[in-house]
């Protein structure tokens, strides 16, 4: 078997001009996994159907300018990427990949959601990253099986209600586009643990936040937020919160209710004081508060069993500690403490 898959990539290394970037056997010696990356390929020769258990394949960075018709032949395929290529649109033939589950088309050059894709019953992760994509269709719900979504686009603006009806998701990631507001549905997600939506324009947070009791992860870095909804302090499987440079002018004192919370990045806002509450967050390991305009610290933050990491740099209204010794960090902040 395996002689006989090395003769098909034998014919097809002399006719693309390149020795695959990268290839594997499965456990009966059939190609399972296979790359054709910085090749310049425009086309693909047809004797790669006759690979017919191979379930991986890349061809990034080359010159295709529409997915390769010969693969919609590979049934077996599960996993298909064409980051950095020329794609506009996906054929409708793509539907006969019944069996694919991961696609990754980052940095092509995609005007609008392709359709198409809607039709691959099994897909659970797309990357759409780096494209010039206008607006999700509320089509996606069809993607019934969607756990991973990956999407960032300097013309998206909005994020339609119909992204609650994705059940099974768990990963959405909408960075670097323009989104200004989140939809409430975005609370039907119970299965989400990571939220990423750093560098949008979103100003608020529906209150239905507070209902995605599996999320771990919340990211939305670079952003106009100026408040948090209290129902924040619902969310209490979170661990990591990623708030810098919003405009955040004070923050709800049920975010002391996040019992999980081991990172908070807070840098570049615009708080003057922080929650009394942040006294309960026993876990963390981590608060950057640099950039802010805070006069003071409570010794009881500083003194939190966990706190390995703070950082207080530029609140240069700071007075307790003096800004002069809580630049110099967590024992300079802890000496003045206990000598006061």
């Amino acid at each position: 078997m395996k002689k006989n898959d090395q003769t098909i990539i034998s014919l097809l290394s002399k006719k693309i001009g390149h020795s695959p970037t990268m290839i594997k056997y499965d456990e009966q010696d059939r190609i399972h996994a296979l790359a054709f990356n910085n090749c310049r390929l425009s086309q693909l020769p047809d004797e790669i159907e006759n690979l017919t258990s191979l379930r991986y394949i890349s061809l990034a960075n080359n010159q295709f300018d529409r997915i390769p018709h010969v693969l919609f032949y590979l049934q077996s395929l599960q996993s298909l990427n064409l980051d950095d290529n020329k794609l506009t649109s996906v054929d409708e033939e793509v539907m006969h990949l019944i069996n694919l589950k991961e696609l990754s088309v980052r940095n092509n050059l995609f005007s609008r959601f392709p359709d198409s894709i809607n039709a691959l019953q099994s897909l659970e992760k797309i990357d759409l990253r780096g494209n010039m994509i206008q607006e999700i269709p509320d089509s996606i719900v069809n993607l019934k099986l969607l756990r991973f979504f990956l999407l960032s686009s300097e013309v998206l603006k909005t994020l339609p209600s119909a992204v609650g009806d994705l059940k099974e998701l768990c990963h959405l990631h909408l960075t670097s586009s323009c989104i200004q507001t989140i939809p409430a549905e975005i609370g039907q997600l119970s299965k989400l643990k990571y939220l990423q939506l750093s560098h949008n324009q979103i100003r608020a947070l529906p209150a239905e936040i507070g209902q995605l009791q599996q999320l771990g992860l919340f990211s939305l870095n670079y952003n106009f937020l100026h408040e948090l909804p209290v129902e924040f302090g619902n969310l209490s499987s979170l661990e990591i919160i990623s708030l810098e440079h919003n405009q955040l002018i004070s923050l709800p004192e049920e975010l002391g209710l996040l019992n999980a919370l081991t990172d908070l990045n807070l840098r570049g806002n615009k708080l003057r004081q922080l929650p009394s509450s942040f006294e309960m967050l026993q876990q963390l390991e981590m608060l950057d508060l640099g950039e802010n305009e805070l006069e003071e610290i409570p010794v009881e933050i500083i003194s939190l069993p966990d706190l390995r990491e703070i950082h207080v740099d530029a609140n240069y209204f700071m007075t307790s500690p003096p800004y002069s010794i809580a630049s110099k960090g967590k024992d300079a902040m802890m000496e003045f403490f206990q000598n006061t």
